[in-house]
Order: C-alpha cells, then structure tokens, then sequence
C-alpha cells in the first residue's frame, strides 16, 4: 500500500509482491524491511521512500491502480 501525507512525502509499505515499494534492497543493518523466501521484500510499517527527497521534489497529489502508481508533484 502507497499513501500521501501532508508534509509533500510519499511512504510506502507491504509487499513488493505485485510491484515494487520504492525502496532498496535491505541493507544488514536495516531491520525496517526483510525479504521473505520467495525473494519478495515486506515493509511492516509506514517508511518514505527516499527517491523524491533525494531529488528534491514535493509531492502534491498521487493515484494509483491494480498495476499502477501515478504521482504529481509541485513543480
């Protein structure tokens, strides 16, 4: 599941079962996601995906779909 909040941050969370979460690869020390034995990353809880603060960018308004993720953003 993707959800929007207010402060222009996108978080993401479940599995990357029918798509991807926006999240890397969990790192060793990175307890927030795991991959299961199917090779499928599972998110728990709420975590931002890092990608549109990397690049500085706001989002505004964001839809999504059976296989789709569509996200607008300020500029």
């Amino acid at each position: 599941m993707i959800k929007p909040i207010n402060c222009g941050q996108l978080y993401s969370w479940g599995s990357s079962r029918d798509g991807v979460l926006g999240h890397k690869p969990p790192e060793e020390n990175d307890d927030s996601i795991r991959v299961d034995d199917n090779g499928y990353m599972i998110c728990p809880k709420p975590k931002v995906i890092n990608f549109f603060n990397r690049i500085s960018v706001k989002i505004s308004k964001m839809g999504w779909g059976a296989g789709h993720i569509v996200v607008l953003s300020h500029n």
